[in-house]
């Protein structure tokens, strides 16, 4: 199976907790009957022992007995084909629940590793990202600036006067009132007019499409950088796990430490106390309690000493001074 990054792990355990949720509801109510069923079985199964039983030595029968038989018989082949059906149906929703508890239990137990040179890699990849980003939107506001829109609004306006101006014209050289060479002169004018308005639209329709370029270019830039950034945050959670479980072992190490510690005195107080001259060098119990509060990992935040540990301790110490 292929690895996942931090961030496809952590995506992938929403994806399982999503998918337990929707998967409850229909299997605690499949659960629920299946209890229920096999309860009236369990109940059945016992009243039709209890009627088949041989009677006490004695006893005596009912009047109907066998027609009680037959009715509890044909009650627990019902429930029993009950149970069996819902037992067929609760099966395939434990199997989609044991298989993500199975993948979770996968997921929890195996992070990937990350070292701070993993998450100086993801930063400097995020850091390269924004710098490509902040280029593409200079870029961007650049070509905008460039965009003849307002230059195309009024090149309409004054072809449309232009084309007025060559129909009359053209009107005045059919009444014989007007000019060839003056239509000509216009009818130039308004193609040279419609020329431009063709090169300034053709050059609008392109910034368009590089403006489209460039908000589609961001929009992956972007995805690209959230993605990082989440990768980054992902990362950095393990590593500070990684220092968490490290911290933690030192703690519980100490806890260690200070029990050997706290056993050394206690043995040191009995010596000197009960086979001494009485006097004892620590006012310390048993016990000592650390304030940790609720602390992940830490079941319990007292530290004791075994009494009889102690007094083994001691007698040992004796015993190797006797021998002298």
């Amino acid at each position: 199976m292929k690895k996942l990054t931090a961030a496809q792990r952590a995506d992938r355990l929403r994806e399982i907790a999503a998918e337990r949720e929707e998967l409850m509801p229909e299997f605690s109510d499949i659960r629920s009957r299946l209890a229920n069923a096999q309860g009236g079985q369990a109940n059945l199964e016992k009243q039709l022992q209890e009627l088949t039983s041989p009677p006490p030595k004695h006893g005596w029968r009912n009047a109907g007995r066998s027609d009680d038989i037959a009715q509890v018989r044909r009650k627990l082949d019902q429930a029993t084909q009950n149970t069996t059906q819902l037992q067929e149906e609760i099966r395939p929703f434990q199997k989609q629940l044991d298989d993500l508890d199975k993948e979770e239990e996968r997921l929890i137990n195996n992070p990937p590793a990350v070292s701070l040179a993993d998450l100086q890699q993801t930063q400097a990849e995020i850091t390269k990202l924004e710098t490509q980003i902040d280029r593409i939107e200079q870029a961007r506001e650049e070509a905008a600036a460039r965009t003849p829109t307002e230059g195309i609004e009024s090149l309409k306006d004054e072809i449309a006067q232009a084309a007025s101006d060559r129909d009359l014209l053209a009107a005045d050289l059919d009444l014989g009132e007007g000019s060839e060479a003056d239509l000509k002169k216009a009818t130039t004018h308004l193609t040279k007019l419609r020329k431009q308005l063709a090169e300034q639209e053709e050059t609008a329709s392109l910034a368009g499409a590089t403006q489209r370029g460039y908000e589609k270019r961001l929009a992956d830039l972007s995805e690209t950088k959230r993605r990082a950034e989440q990768e980054f945050r992902c990362q950095l959670s393990l590593y500070a796990k990684e220092i968490h479980d490290a911290g933690l072992q030192r703690i519980l190490k100490a806890f260690d430490e200070v029990g050997a510690a706290l056993h050394e005195i206690l043995v040191a107080n009995k010596l000197s106390g009960t086979h001494g001259d009485g006097d004892e060098f620590s006012r310390l119990s048993g016990r000592i309690k650390l304030d940790m509060g609720s602390y992940y990992g830490i079941d319990n935040s007292t530290i004791s000493a075994d009494e009889e540990l102690v007094s083994e301790r001691v007698a040992r110490i004796l015993a190797d001074i006797r021998k002298s």
